[in-house]
């Protein structure tokens, strides 16, 4: 850094008139702040802090000819490039929501076999397995009071719920029959 010298007569005056005023007073004429020598902005410094800064310089002369302010230091620093170790992790968002856009778009196909439907009645074994743990027909079970008089799987059920009211042999032989308005009371 180069100073000119009328520059640097002018600040050896202030300092002499510093260490005058600091031997009167027992402060700085700039009392709270000392000058920066490369900006000329004010720093906040009296009391212990300015006698630790002066201790640090060396005597007030060496601190006042000397003294740089935070700023102008980190300025005088040279810039050091930080390199990240760490590779940018890239986000996974877009390639799902391009994802899911395409699934909307184009819905895939769902190939579904045939339906078979089965009746009950001609197939005995799979009645027998089907109504093993559970009844059927409970619409028809709950609505003739707890009995399985106007099911036509009767004779094919074996669950355990299964029984026939005390008149039931009858519903179930007009059945048999083909009469089933006889029975519902039409």
């Amino acid at each position: 850094m180069h100073v000119s010298s009328s520059i640097m007569n002018t600040m050896q005056c202030i300092i002499t008139d510093e260490l005058a005023m600091l031997s009167q007073t027992g402060k700085l004429s700039t009392h709270p702040h000392i000058h920066c020598v490369m900006c000329g902005g004010h720093t906040t410094a009296f009391g212990t802090n300015l006698l630790g800064k002066m201790q640090k310089a060396g005597g007030l002369q060496p601190l006042l000819s000397t003294f740089a302010c935070r700023t102008c230091r980190n300025a005088a620093k040279p810039v050091i490039m930080r390199v990240n170790k760490h590779m940018k992790r890239t986000s996974k968002r877009k390639p799902r929501e391009l994802h899911a856009s395409e699934l909307i778009k184009h819905p895939p196909k769902m190939a579904f076999a045939p339906r078979e439907r089965l009746s009950l009645l001609q197939h005995p074994a799979l009645a027998a397995e089907v109504t093993a743990m559970a009844c059927m027909r409970p619409d028809m079970y709950l609505d003739a009071a707890r009995s399985c008089d106007y099911c036509n799987l009767h004779a094919l059920c074996q669950a355990p719920c299964r029984r026939l009211s005390k008149h039931g042999w009858q519903v179930q032989n007009t059945m048999a029959a083909g009469d089933i308005s006889a029975t519902m009371g039409t």
